[in-house]
């Protein structure tokens, strides 16, 4: 049958549906929107973690983090508990779903608008009604004292009940459109807008884990700010709705018939949310027979439903708009269809997790055992109840995305029928464990549950495709393929997680057995998938295709139909022009920042006029999206150096610069998201070798520390962000910068910086015209002022080494600009000057060996041995001219052992601090801590610093990090030099550049950490960027 379709909200000459469109049973579509979702899912998880440590950090160990945690849960728990928020939201889809296809706006604003009353209706019921059961539940938590506390924070919280019911109302909303990005990034922003919560509450109240009751302003700060990152979540929620053709606001849903037929199919939903709630109560009051035995279960349930959030969760959610368009008379073949694909696919992701799970639960438990967990009774406890808990993940995610496709279809009854089983059978088997003890215990109960989600999904399963008409998609012959080859995984993964267990012991070897057994069995089980061309794996390549942009507006080779009619079918979206309430909105906001800040302006002028400046710059930054990388570029080498707590609190200058203009990219990005079907970003090797630096630099030595209980310190976290933060500038200028005009607008701010630095630095270091003394005003190391005055230029870096890496840097850019015919080739000989007086300023012997290195590499990569020439000349010139700063590093080899002394502090700081530590207990391969230096307090500044790059990376974090370095160089170099060979003019500059410096700095890490130096370091990741943008784009003609 031919159709024509209509986009949502289409004028009244467009056509009208017939059917829907079989672009919609396209599965390498629905994978690509469950993979957005699923990707966004994660990111909400790990700010989730985030938000978690970050309220331990701030609030403590004390009975007031408890009383805040325990509070913040309950509006969650009303909403989504009681009121069945997910639930009713998916009941939602199904109404609006016929609304849209049919173009009728007013029509899904009324349903939703209803519903959205109705829920409102209910949260003033539920409020009051928590409120006042409020000091019960708490004195049943035992808040320890802190009732008073709880019942204040409680009323600041419980308005976030409504918010939620907006969140769910707008979530649906987009959903129905087809549209699941922004619903499922948005828990982000709650999480990031709490975090900001609470470093609030750390700046302005330090002490409040040492007070025995917080002060009301903090309490004051935490529940209305903790209200107002709800509040944030559903704004955004809201403003994606409206984006997609929806304004919300409340209506009297009561009186509209619709939204009461929702709401009657709502009640079994409930009654299936309660048994559901009420099976794993009982699971935990049998656990509770078994000491720890409620602790192991819980933790093991923890992996139990990572699977599920990460598979079935996405797929049941981008499948229920699908199949709510196809559940008209005549598209019964197309339903059956697509929802079996749908189930494949979670089954593709949720089996291999459960017999992984089977696998390697030994592993699992010895990994998340610490403490009074970490003997062989607890991680017993946890294993017995991971390995029989793994079976029901298959069965639970089959059930969840057969309970969706039922809700598409109007069907609440057979969900609840499939449930009361459920419960039944977990019942009938959990009612063997008190006749147990032990482990055996939580074995059973695990069993239980994976007896009856199993027996449930099939019992559901079949009723759905009971009902519907044969159709083209098999179900037993993918779900064989997926069984028999995920049970080829088992044996592997259980002997490479045993064998490292074996040899490794405590939770390292946990830790080690997880990943070892993880790989084995991925890589066993996606290679057998491929060789039997399974094709989830196509499905996935063609949405990654799609989303990539290189299949954009044409169906992958060999695609269904249905991809064909999906791709065929994109067209461009117009961009709507704000309305006339859009212009209203707009003023108003106008009027209410400028009374805003004329209010300010009368109490605190300096920060009215830099709150203005900060929306102007944001707002240009928004605008003009390359003043980022222009401001970071230019900026950072004059304020790297400047300590924290000297202009702001907590962040250096330009730290504090690169959080602006993030969150300016960031807000731009929001701004222009116009689809839920966000295209990825496609990712290569230089991307992938400075995340594997970022994470083998923190997240893998920190968990390496948990595994050997250590403790970790501030100082820890501090040292394991640095490249974190120096992939978040290489991510900045990456993702402002868009053409080759940009970048060489970059290089020459870049040379400006620079020279500026080396300016500087060379006046400190002939102590000429009383630069040292103003430098001390800002840039003093620590706040000591000697330290600039010994003859050595560390600038506005703070850092002689960072300064003379940052020269290099800039000569090396000058000297390719200089070779790909730039005409301002006066002004580049004079920043090739400056840089090369600059970097012997610097009044370090290793970095004059990395000058001469850099040197040979620009000879060696461009290929023009002229330059020799012109370098052996500039070299004297710069000897003649420095002469003092090198006389005096020189007077150092006439000590009495006839070496400068502080190469005789390096080596004995290295042999009595660091070196004994890294070679006891396999220190070496592992790490010890990501914190570079260890406190001193006969030292000046009361630390002792590693002064080797290469002890730095095995102490930082071991064979992997040493081997990501490793990578990072190789790949680097390889990827720069062929740029500096192939490409032109800027690109080659930048290739030269950056094969030149990396290959410095690799020669230079021998004596210190030189990856990580401030200001030249920003600079290098910026670089990358720049490569990492135009490597690969055409040719363009430059001016």
């Amino acid at each position: 049958m031919t159709t024509t379709t209509t986009s949502p909200g289409a004028g009244a000459g467009a056509g009208v549906t017939e059917g829907p469109d079989v672009g919609l049973a396209a599965p390498t579509e629905a994978v690509g929107d469950s993979m957005t979702v699923a990707a966004w899912t994660i990111i909400s998880r790990i700010t989730g973690v985030v938000r978690g440590v970050v309220i331990a950090a701030v609030l403590g160990v004390t009975v007031f983090a408890n009383t805040y945690q325990f509070t913040n849960s309950l509006p969650n728990l009303v909403f989504y508990g009681f009121l069945g928020g997910s639930m009713l939201s998916s009941l939602l889809i199904p109404a609006l779903v016929a609304h849209v296809d049919s173009g009728d706006r007013r029509a899904a604003e009324r349903v939703a608008g209803g519903f959205l009353g109705m829920v409102a209706a209910g949260a003033a019921v539920a409020v009051p009604l928590a409120a006042l059961a409020a000091p019960a539940a708490l004195h049943a938590a035992e808040v320890g004292g802190q009732g008073t506390t709880a019942v204040l924070l409680v009323l600041l919280l419980l308005p976030q009940i409504p918010l939620y019911g907006l969140v769910a109302t707008a979530g649906a909303a987009m959903n129905a459109h087809g549209r699941f990005a922004l619903a499922a990034a948005a828990p982000a922003l709650e999480n990031v807008g709490t975090i900001a919560v609470l470093a609030a509450v750390a700046l302005l109240y330090p002490g409040i884990t040492a007070l025995p009751q917080p002060p009301g302003g903090a309490l004051l700060l935490l529940g209305l700010g903790t209200t107002g990152s709800v509040a944030l979540h559903a704004a955004a929620q809201w403003y994606g709705a409206q984006r997609a053709g929806v304004r919300l606001r409340p209506r009297r849903g009561w009186r509209d018939p619709e939204v009461r037929r929702v709401l009657a199919r709502a009640l079994p939903s409930l009654g299936q949310a309660a048994l559901a709630a009420a099976q794993l109560l009982v699971l935990l009051v049998l656990a509770n027979r078994v000491a720890g035995g409620v602790v192991a279960f819980q933790l093991a349930m923890n992996f139990y439903f990572l699977p599920i959030a990460l598979a079935a969760t996405p797929v049941a959610l981008t499948l229920a708009p699908r199949l709510a368009r196809m559940r008209g008379p005549g598209n019964g073949a197309m339903f059956r269809d697509t929802f079996l694909r749908g189930l494949a696919f979670a089954l593709f992701v949720a089996v291999p997790a459960a017999v992984g799970y089977v696998a390697i639960s030994g592993p699992i438990a010895r990994a998340m055992a610490y403490g009074g967990f970490g003997n062989d009774t607890g991680t017993g406890l946890i294993a017995a109840a991971l390995a029989t808990l793994a079976v029901g993940v298959a069965g639970e995610a089959a059930f969840l995305v057969a309970t969706y496709a039922c809700y598409a279809r109007e069907d609440t009854r057979t969900p609840l029928r499939a449930m009361v089983l459920q419960l039944a059978v977990c019942l009938a088997v959990a009612s063997l464990a008190p006749f147990t003890s032990g482990a055996a215990v939580l074995a059973i109960l695990g069993a239980a549950l994976s007896a009856g989600t199993v027996v449930s999904s099939a019992y559901l399963v079949g009723k759905l495709l009971h009902g519907l008409p044969p159709g083209d998609e098999p179900l037993l012959r993918p779900l064989g393929r997926i069984l028999g080859i995920a049970a080829l995984m088992l044996a592997p993964a259980h002997v490479a997680g045993a064998v490292v267990i074996r040899h490794v012991g405590g939770g390292i070897g946990g830790l080690l057995g997880v990943t070892a057994g993880g790989v084995a069995g991925a890589v066993l089980y996606l290679g057998l998938q491929a060789t039997a061309r399974a094709p989830e794996l196509k499905w996935v390549r063609g949405s990654l295709r799609s989303k990539l942009g290189s299949s954009r507006g044409a169906a992958a080779p060999g695609a269904t139909g249905a991809e064909a009619g999906a791709a065929a079918g994109r067209q461009p979206r117009r961009v709507r022009r704000p309305g006339n309430s859009s212009r209203v909105l707009i003023n108003l906001a106008l009027l209410m920042l400028c009374a805003g800040m004329g209010a300010l302006l009368g109490r605190e002028p300096l920060l009215a006029v830099g709150v203005v400046a900060a929306v102007g710059l944001g707002t240009w930054i928004v605008l003009r999206p390359a003043v980022a990388a222009y401001l970071i570029i230019a900026l950072t080498p004059i304020t790297a150096g400047i300590d924290r707590g000297t202009l702001l609190p907590v962040l250096r200058p330009n730290e504090a610069l690169c959080v602006f203009a993030g969150a300016a990219l960031l807000v731009r990005y929001l701004l222009n998201v116009r689809t839920g079907s966000v295209r990825l970003v496609r990712i290569n090797r230089i991307d992938l070798v400075l995340l594997g630096l970022a994470v083998c630099s923190s997240v893998v030595p920190l968990l390496m520390m948990v595994a050997r209980h250590r403790e970790i310190t501030g100082d820890d976290l501090q040292h394991a962000i640095v490249l974190w933060k120096y992939l978040a500038v290489y991510l900045i200028v990456r993702f402002s910068i868009a053409d080759r005009h940009q970048a060489y607008v970059c290089l020459v701010l870049s040379m400006g910086a620079a020279v500026v630095v080396c300016v500087i630095g060379i006046l400190q270091s002939l102590d000429l015209f009383g630069v040292p003394k103003l430098l001390g005003t800002l840039w003093a190391p620590f706040g000591v002022e000697r330290t600039l005055a010994i003859g050595r230029g560390s600038s506005t870096l703070a850092l002689a080494a960072a300064v003379a890496d940052l020269a290099i840097l800039n000569l090396a850019i000058a000297v390719g600009l200089l070779l790909h015919g730039n005409r301002h080739r006066v002004l580049l000989a004079g920043v090739i000057a400056v840089c090369t007086f600059g970097a012997l300023g610097a009044g370090e012997f290793s970095t004059i060996l990395g000058l001469v290195v850099a040197m040979g590499a620009l000879i060696v990569v461009s290929r023009a041995t002229r330059i020799i020439g012109y370098a052996l000349p500039l070299l004297m010139a710069g000897a003649v001219v420095m002469w003092p700063v090198i006389e005096t590093r020189l007077a150092g080899f006439q000590s009495a052992s006839g070496l400068p002394e502080s190469w005789i502090v390096r080596y004995h700081n290295l042999s009595t601090y660091f070196l004994p530590d890294l070679s006891a207990h396999g220190n070496w391969a592992t790490g010890v801590r990501p914190s570079a230096r260890v406190p001193a307090a006969h030292e000046e500044f009361g630390w002792v610093w590693i002064e080797s790059g290469y002890v730095w990376l095995l102490w930082g974090g071991g064979l992997p990090l040493l081997g990501a370095y490793l990578w990072f160089v190789v790949v680097t170099v390889r990827r720069a030099s062929a740029a500096a060979r192939r490409a032109t003019g800027v690109v080659a500059t930048i290739g030269l550049a950056i094969a030149a410096v990396v290959t410095a700095n690799a020669v230079l890490m021998i004596f210190d950490p030189h990856l990580t130096y401030r200001g030249a370091a920003d600079a290098l990741f910026g670089l990358l960027a720049l490569l990492r943008v135009l490597e690969h784009r055409p040719e363009q003609v430059e001016s």
